[in-house]
């Protein structure tokens, strides 16, 4: 088992030198060729899906959602500080802490 280990580790070393071989730092290093293979999928490549009837209906008639235009976060002027438009206690909360502040 030795001996057959030694001899299939010496012919792969053999094959990596007959390679181009360049100098780097006091070394001599053989260049790999690049790898030329592709692995299989273990799945089929999946199909794209139908598109459902609203959404053809809205493809037909040029029809946008209006909510990825809009942020969720507003500036305040006052606090210079941007905060979720619904969170309305936090910004008093900032307020009341700003004019505490000043106080």
């Amino acid at each position: 088992m030795k001996d057959l280990t030694r001899d299939n580790v010496q012919l792969l070393i053999n094959k990596i030198w007959e390679l181009s071989v360049e100098r780097v730092d006091e070394a001599i290093v053989a260049k790999l060729p690049k790898p030329n293979y592709t692995l299989p999928r273990s799945r089929v490549i999946p199909k794209p899906k139908p598109l459902t009837k609203w959404q053809q209906f809205a493809k037909e008639k040029g029809i946008r959602s209006k909510k990825k235009g809009r942020s969720k976060l507003k500036w305040d002027e006052e606090l210079k500080v941007c905060f979720y438009f619904r969170n309305y206690s936090v910004i008093f909360i900032f307020k009341l802490l700003k004019i505490i502040e000043y106080i």
